[in-house]
Formats: structure tokens, sequence, C-alpha cells
């Protein structure tokens, strides 16, 4: 049976890589709003782009970051990653930037998200990243990253 997932991502230089990943079907997913509409509800406010993070993670066990060039200095990617953290989800990050755009193009590995993240236990600052998997898929080629993002 798949898992219901949140797929935290950067919109504007994402969303056809991280359409590609979601239509694996690996998993069953709450659906992101459009383009339009994620303009809309950005403004909104933040706290209505808070209150719309914290309504999609509902049933859901894992928050799934696709990674791409941008990623990591998105904030409401960093977001959806506290809020997935404190909400005791799942949390593992996969590169994208080997899929193809729209456009044909690959691009630039980007940095981990989850270094921008971090908390205190026991006098000790822990980073995500020292806890939290990320997986950058093999492959010199769209076709090939493709597949092993599939089959994995």
């Amino acid at each position: 049976m798949a898992r219901n997932v949140f797929y935290s991502f950067h919109f504007d230089n994402d969303f056809s890589r991280t359409h590609q990943v979601r239509n694996m079907n690996a998993f069953t997913q709450n659906s992101h709003p459009k383009a339009n509409e994620w303009e809309s509800l950005k403004r909104t406010g933040k706290e209505a782009v808070r209150r719309w993070i914290d309504a999609s993670l509902k049933g859901t066990s894992c928050t799934v970051v696709l990674i791409g060039s941008e990623t990591a200095s998105r904030p409401w990617v960093i977001e959806e990653i506290c809020r997935s953290w404190d909400a005791k989800k799942g949390v593992v990050g996969v590169y994208i930037h080997g899929l193809k755009d729209l456009n044909g193009n690959t691009d630039n590995k980007g940095l981990n998200p989850f270094e921008q993240v971090h908390f205190h236990h026991e006098g000790r600052k822990i980073v995500l990243s020292e806890i939290l998997a990320d997986y950058d898929p093999p492959g010199w080629d769209s076709k090939a990253v493709y597949k092993d993002i599939g089959d994995n």
C-alpha cells in the first residue's frame, strides 16, 4: 500500500520536475495548488499559508522534500520541513536536479535544505542533516535519474 505523503519543493523553479516524481505513483499524495492558486494563497498572508501547510500534513506519514537548485533557500520549504518535523512525520530528501524541466533542461545540484534546520537537545545543537536522509539519484541523463527514483 502506498504511503500518503506531503511533497515540499520550490514551486517556481521545480514544479515540472516534481510533477514527474508525483506521477510515478509511488506514493499517495495530498494535492498541491496550481501556480495561480499558490500565488493567491501566498497573498492571503503567512498565517494562511501556515494553516494550509498544517492542513496538508494531516493524514500523511511522511514529507518528501524534492531538492532542486534553489530549494534550500526557499522560506516555505524550510517552514514545511520544520512543521513536518514538529508533527513527528518522517522526512526525507530526494535530489531532482537531474530531471528535465519543460524546456528539456536539467539543473545544478542544490544545497541540502536540512542544513538550514536545527534544534537543541541536551545542550547540543543538532542540524537535521545529521539525522535525516537525502538521496541523490545516480545517472548520467534524465531518463536514468527518473528510472532510479521510480525504482527506489
